[in-house]
């Protein structure tokens, strides 16, 4: 029996990183892709240590020609996709009036545009097959519209829509699709994040920039990125895994509380 195949998006790092590890211990056939390979270095040389099956792969989602080169070598030389994770992404901070409209344009590209293009690419194989998983990297930030944040909350509230739709479109085909809402996760996400008031000389929206960095203190409540590479791999093992599922205590209390409290007292618990 051949191995399953599994593509993962922002694999040079973080949570990416991880799932390369994770994926190739369960004896997953992995294609990491990044915009950057040059990033590759340190992860070539453990999982050629660990003798994990991988190959590395050149995919920029803001690059149509990209995402469907990628595509092809790797059903060129594996014939299928079992499992797509779209993971990759980064941080936009910025209040609505100071951000410029051409950082958003970028953010959804790289956030939500290229995972839906590259999503629709494999799902004709997986849907012929009547089996496969796509895996969706959501965020709180998708529940919660904070403020400086828009553009960023504004991917990953596309990214649950996205994936419900998904959810109840692949029901009848046998393709497993998990959206997982994650907290803050000990990575270096933050230190990769566009932020927009770095480039201004002044700011009337200065509060809102000095409690984001404030949120910094709470990495140490934060989740371990081999943790929620464990819960993904975990979830596709699931024989029917629920839609959403949430992952640190974090995104959990918040979550729920977003479903519990008055919406006035949640955004009153929000602000900045």
């Amino acid at each position: 029996m051949s191995k399953k195949v599994v593509l993962i998006t922002g694999a040079s790092s973080g949570i990416g990183y991880k799932l390369v590890l994770e994926f190739g211990s369960s004896k997953y056939k992995v294609w990491a892709t990044s915009r950057n390979v040059t990033k590759f270095g340190r992860l070539r040389k453990i999982t050629k240590g660990k003798k994990i099956d991988v190959e590395f792969l050149k995919l920029d989602l803001t690059n149509k020609s990209s995402i469907e080169r990628a595509i092809k070598k790797i059903i060129k030389k594996d014939k299928k996709i079992d499992v797509l994770v779209n993971n990759a992404g980064y941080g936009l901070v910025g209040v609505v009036e100071e951000t410029p409209i051409s950082e958003l344009r970028r953010v959804f590209e790289t956030n939500f545009f290229g995972s839906y293009y590259l999503t629709q690419l494999v799902l004709l194989g997986m849907r012929k097959k009547k089996k496969g998983a796509i895996i969706n990297i959501g965020s709180i930030a998708g529940k919660f519209g904070f403020a400086g944040m828009s553009g960023y909350s504004a991917t990953k509230w596309a990214m649950e829509a996205f994936s419900e739709s998904l959810y109840l479109e692949m029901k009848n085909f046998g393709i497993k699709v998990v959206l997982f809402e994650l907290g803050i996760v000990r990575t270096n996400f933050r230190k990769n994040q566009v932020e927009v008031w770095r480039e201004l000389k002044k700011t009337v929206y200065m509060h809102v920039y000095l409690r984001h960095k404030k949120r910094k203190g709470l990495l140490n409540f934060s989740t371990k990125s081999s943790v929620v590479a464990k819960q993904i791999v975990s979830a596709i093992d699931d024989e029917n895994p629920p839609l959403r599922q949430s992952v640190g205590t974090d995104a959990w209390l918040m979550i729920k509380a977003r479903n519990i409290l008055p919406e006035r007292l949640v955004l009153w618990l929000i602000k900045p």
